[in-house]
């Protein structure tokens, strides 16, 4: 099942706004992932401010975007981006 993917607010303004052009490409291959295996390509998160729910993320670049998706509506949105922090990995844990 593929999922369609959604921006939510501002995260199409930060990636164009502070990403690289390569960063940029990866933002668009991890959406890619994401909306073929949502589970398998992303590691869970909790994001108290967005959500009192269970959150995902995917990394690309120094950045991670943050979503939440939908089964039943066979949606992905995307509701934030940020920067890894200091204590976060830079490689997926296996």
């Amino acid at each position: 099942m593929v999922f369609r993917v959604e921006l939510h607010g501002g995260v199409q303004d930060f990636v164009w706004n502070w990403c690289t052009a390569r960063e940029r490409v990866e933002f668009r291959q991890m959406c890619r992932r994401i909306a073929e295996d949502p589970i398998l390509h992303s590691e869970p998160t909790t994001e108290p401010t967005l959500s009192r729910y269970v959150l995902r993320f995917a990394r690309f670049g120094q950045y991670i975007a943050i979503f939440g998706f939908d089964r039943a509506r066979k949606r992905i949105r995307i509701r934030r981006c940020r920067r890894l922090k200091k204590n976060e990995p830079d490689e997926p844990r296996d």
